[in-house]
């Protein structure tokens, strides 16, 4: 009875482990406890004995029941499953804590609910077997209980459930146990449970009504593995079609026609690069263990493939579909514990990096394919992407103007790829200078001068970019994905993909059809010549076109307009004296204007703040620029009306701002402060690349401050005198403070002076 309530009082950790990872290490322990005591009871054996008996039997079970991942054939004992299920029994309550649910079964995670079954089972049978203490075995499947409360989920498990087979059991146990028990109490019971039962849902309703969940020390712990921290995928494009061209990424057997090799999927945008969404987040940043159930609503036929990684770089997985299952090579099964799957976006990992050599078998779901009647009809589905950040005015005016007359989401979708792929050219940039010249990049910056420039010229990685941001701003849920392009003609044998074949698209979100993908990139035969750049640049505003050949000439009327003949050329050069004259007047116009400026209260403190940052910037010592670089970034924000707090750290001052200014902003904060402090603090010096890189770090974030400001903030941020009354309070605080010091030490001199005065001056001998 006790062991089934032990059980019973493990059922909040099956939301935490999922029904496959929970029953077996909880089945497992119940069963080696069992064993464990009736073997005890029927042999009589004494307390080493049966001791060893259960050590013998937890290490026994527990290789097939806690660690099958690491046990031989996934039941033998090995050094690793010892290991495991020995030092598991303090470290996976950690990691138990700090992996997003649902963790499944695998390292040394089983450990926590095995070993709660099992020392739970032996600890209740051998209290009740004491004759003074044995009630105290009831309060063991209430402790389990309450181990598995704080460690499972906010939200209830089968609450009913379990408080209704906790009380019974508990009833039964107890009557059973002072020997009052007959089957005539059962209405006395399921009364008394019934009552229980009513208490127990008003004070739910009013804790409900009073405050927030239960609490669950999940809340607490911090998740190590947060992808959103993890450089971004698509920044590494240009390295790869560049560098890696012609050298083998990945080759796959087995992969259908037209079925696109997915490596990583982005959805967050913080204008610099496109990346994850955090693990608190649903989409992107949401990894999960792949031996929970796959909650995806991808229906289709199931493939499989075989791949073969030999240069991909960081710690992304290639993945057809939606991943169902991915079993590495016997040599790499360890892996499998690092493996990390997210459903929303087809996506898997490795929590750690990518082995230079890999090999992997995926079993993948295809989703069904649509129409493009389908796709032009569907509206926009609502799915939780984060909102991009710092997107340029470029961005919205080309969405609308290819846009055209679009009515649905699907049809936007399509006429933002088509009119990209359109009036687009190719190129990789692998030259930089040349009509086909493309920089490198997908951030604000670079697609803003994408979509300026007279003529678009690009990758996938502008483009995919560009559409991505052009969707969100005409209200569609957009994302990038990063992969290869499936062939539309497969061959029998391996498929081999190189640096030169990876390529960036975007997927929509559309109602009814779930992410859709769409192609804005052109065809790379479609480059760019100096003929398409001549063609597509504007002509100039009133410039004269050239008559026919035949067309007399019209002659102007000879009239006289001073010294100066309208009927003269306009290319006539003008008479020395007049060039003199009108230089002479500029340069003196230009001389008053400046020295008006100059003279001018509010020209004088431009002048003064342009002075001042001039001369922290261009200082030789490394150091001293990092420094200065550091109070540039506290005297802009005081002109702006945002101070830290009075004696703070750096890192304190970046935290106090970026409350002010946002978790992006604030990050970048922080990490100017410690990039400071190192320069200050450090046993090396930074190098004069650093102290640059730390300027125009601190320069495009303070750009992006102004234009976030308003016009009417900046002006008055530009003519402010607070910055400069604040260093002059701070030299004033430093010269008090040493006049301060001066003055305390010339007091105590000369009390001490006096002193010895006196004593020379005492008479001698005598009191």
């Amino acid at each position: 009875m006790l062991s089934a309530l032990v059980v019973l009082s493990l059922a909040p950790l099956a939301p935490v482990f999922g029904w496959s990872g929970w029953w077996r290490p909880v089945l497992g322990g119940w069963l080696a406890a069992l064993a464990v005591a009736l073997a005890a009871a029927a042999f009589k054996l004494r307390g080493p004995t049966w001791a060893g008996l259960a050590a013998l039997a937890y290490l026994a079970v527990g290789a097939a029941a806690a660690a099958p991942s690491q046990a031989l054939f996934g039941f033998l004992v090995t050094l690793e499953t010892v290991r495991s299920l020995v030092f598991g029994l303090v470290t996976t309550w950690k990691e138990v804590l700090t992996v997003p649910t649902p963790i499944g079964l695998g390292a040394s995670f089983g450990v926590a609910p095995f070993a709660l079954a099992f020392f739970g089972v032996l600890a209740a049978w051998r209290l009740r077997r004491w004759r003074r203490f044995g009630a105290l075995a009831g309060l063991i499947p209430v402790a389990i209980l309450g181990v598995a409360l704080v460690l499972g989920e906010a939200s209830s498990f089968a609450p009913l459930g379990v408080g209704l087979g906790s009380a019974g059991l508990g009833l039964v146990w107890a009557a059973a146990r002072r020997g009052t028990f007959t089957p005539r109490r059962l209405t006395a019971c399921a009364a008394m449970v019934a009552v229980m039962v009513a208490a127990g849902v008003g004070v739910d309703r009013w804790q409900a009504s009073s405050g927030p969940g239960r609490l669950v020390l999940r809340e607490f712990v911090a998740t190590p593995f947060d992808p959103s921290k993890l450089p971004s995928p698509l920044a590494a494009h240009r390295h790869y079609v560049r560098d890696l061209a012609e050298e083998p990424i990945v080759t796959v057997t087995g992969l259908p026609t037209g079925v696109d090799m997915r490596v990583a999927t982005m959805d967050a945008f913080d204008g610099i690069v496109w990346g994850m969404s955090g693990p608190d987040q649903s989409g992107s940043g949401a990894f999960v263990r792949p031996s929970a159930p796959a909650a995806t609503a991808a229906q289709g036929r199931v493939i499989e493939i075989k791949v073969e990684v030999s240069q991909l770089e960081g710690v992304w997985l290639v993945t057809a579909g939606w991943p169902q299952e991915i079993v590495f090579a016997p040599e790499d099964g360890l892996l499998a514990d690092a493996l990390r799957v997210n459903q929303d976006s087809a996506s898997a990992l490795l929590v750690n990096e990518l082995p230079s050599e890999l090999a992997y078998t995926e079993k993948g779901l295809l989703g069904p394919s649509w129409t493009q009647d389908q796709i032009m009809a569907a509206g926009a589905a609502v799915r939780p992407v984060p909102e991009a950040a710092h997107v340029p005015d470029a961005v919205a005016m080309t969405a609308v103007d290819l846009a055209g007359d679009a009515q649905t989401a699907g049809a936007l979708a399509s006429s933002l790829a088509d009119g990209l792929r359109e009036r687009g050219f190719f190129s990789d940039g692998v030259s930089l200078t040349g009509p086909d010249a493309s920089l490198a990049g997908h951030g604000a910056d670079r697609i803003e001068a994408f979509l300026e420039a007279p003529t678009l010229i690009g990758n996938s990685e502008q483009y995919a970019s560009a559409m991505a941001l052009m969707a969100r701003s005409l209200g569609l849920s957009s994302r990038v994905v990063l992969g290869f392009r499936g062939p539309e003609d497969v061959a029998s044998g391996p498929l081999q993909f190189t640096g030169a074949d990876l390529e960036a698209w975007v997927e929509v979100a559309l109602d009814g059809l779930g992410w859709v993908a769409f192609y804005p990139t052109p065809p790379r035969d479609k480059t760019v010549s100096e003929a398409d750049v001549t063609q597509e640049q504007e002509p100039e505003p009133n410039q004269l076109q050239p008559l026919p050949p035949n067309a007399a000439q019209p002659v102007p009327p000879d009239l006289e307009v001073g010294d100066v003949s309208v009927g003269e050329s306009e290319d006539s050069e003008p008479a020395p004296e007049q060039a003199w004259l009108g230089t002479a007047v500029l340069v003196t116009a230009g001389s008053v204007i400046a020295a008006l400026v100059a003279a001018s209260p509010l020209g004088l403190i431009w002048l003064l703040k342009r002075r001042r940052r001039h001369r922290r910037r261009s200082a030789k010592n490394p150091v001293l620029r990092m420094r200065e670089g550091w109070n540039e970034v506290l005297d802009v924000m005081a002109d702006f009306k945002v101070t830290p707090p009075p004696g703070t750290t750096r890192l304190e001052q970046a935290s106090a701002l970026g409350a002010r200014l946002g978790p992006a902003r604030r990050s970048s904060l922080t990490a100017l402060a410690r990039a400071s402090d190192e320069a200050h603090f450090a046993p090396f010096a930074p190098t004069d690349a650093a102290a640059q890189a730390y300027w125009e770090s601190w320069t495009r974030l303070e750009r992006s401050i102004r234009a976030d400001a308003g016009r009417r903030s900046r002006w008055r941020a530009a003519v402010s005198t607070r910055s400069l009354r604040r260093r002059r309070r701070q030299r004033l605080g430093t010269r008090e403070t040493r006049e301060a010091r001066e003055t305390r030490e010339t007091r105590r001199t000369r009390r001490a002076r006096e002193g010895r005065q006196r004593g020379r001056g005492a008479p001698a001998g005598g009191r």
